[in-house]
């Protein structure tokens, strides 16, 4: 009896042990056991806007405003979009210098590091901007949801700065990256907090209210919020309690990203490590 509990209290400790490393591994490689649970939140959340929706007549309001459902989805669609190439605008081209082991020739090359990203991030821009466009049309001629609205300067202005504020935040995740080696995982997990809190699929006042925190310091909430004011023709001035939030947070991520970044390339060029 006394061996076999032995053998037992054995196979547990490895067990726990094993069970430690997976857990730890879970983690590392994108908080996939957070959000699991964040996407299930999304999906019931996003079922209960449809049926909601379809009983209020496919109206959905915007404060004094009402936009249609099919204009209110694809807005949403349309920037959404835009997060996640945002965020590693910078981070892929650090990511193929790493893999192919780039960095001595970067230190003999008369091009500097920022000629270098900024070329590539003009590239994945001009993209982006593309399959928007692609996005936008297909939507107008499949759905019927007017094109034109969305290549005004009001809706241009917000989605640029948000597009900033998200490069911001991914020149911050990519400087940490290069410093402590870890951080990989801050992209999905901004990109899903973004995707479910953000008000892409339905409005953030159907969240509890003790999310208004969050969804408030949340880049695209702001930038929605203003897009789809200007996509309903509401006046100017209606825009403004939406823009200017999203022009101070723009310009925190853009200054912290950037100035973080540029210290760690410079430790990383000083270290001869990428």
């Amino acid at each position: 009896m006394k061996n076999y509990a032995n053998k037992l209290a054995s196979k547990l400790r490895t067990f726990s042990a094993l069970f430690l490393v997976a857990m730890r591994i879970d983690f590392e490689t994108g908080i996939n056991f957070f959000l699991r649970y964040l996407w299930i939140v999304f999906l019931c959340t996003t079922y209960r806007f449809v049926f909601n929706a379809s009983l209020l007549g496919k109206e959905i309001p915007l404060g004094s405003y009402k936009m249609g459902f099919p204009l209110f989805l694809i807005s949403g669609m349309v920037l959404i979009r835009i997060v996640l190439t945002s965020l590693k605008l910078f981070d892929d081209t650090l990511a193929l210098f790493r893999k192919f082991g780039l960095i001595e020739w970067i230190k003999i090359s008369p091009t500097g590091w920022w000629e270098i990203m900024l070329a590539n991030a003009a590239w994945k821009g001009l993209t982006l901007l593309s399959e928007m466009a692609t996005l936008i049309v297909s939507a107008h001629y499949l759905i019927g949801t007017p094109a034109q609205v969305f290549f005004q300067t009001r809706v241009m202005i917000p989605t640029f700065l948000m597009a900033l504020a998200y490069t911001g935040l991914g020149m911050t995740i990519s400087g940490l990256i290069l410093l402590l080696r870890r951080g990989a995982f801050l992209f999905p997990l901004i990109h899903q907090i973004s995707l479910v809190f953000g008000g892409v699929f339905f409005p953030t006042s159907l969240l509890p209210r003790e999310l208004n925190a969050l969804t408030s310091l949340i880049p695209l909430t702001s930038a929605l919020n203003s897009v789809r004011i200007c996509l309903v023709g509401a006046p100017r001035h209606a825009e403004m309690a939406s823009l200017i939030p999203l022009g101070l947070s723009t310009l925190f991520c853009w200054l912290t990203g950037y100035t973080l970044l540029r210290f760690a390339l410079q430790w990383t060029q000083k270290n001869g490590t990428l």
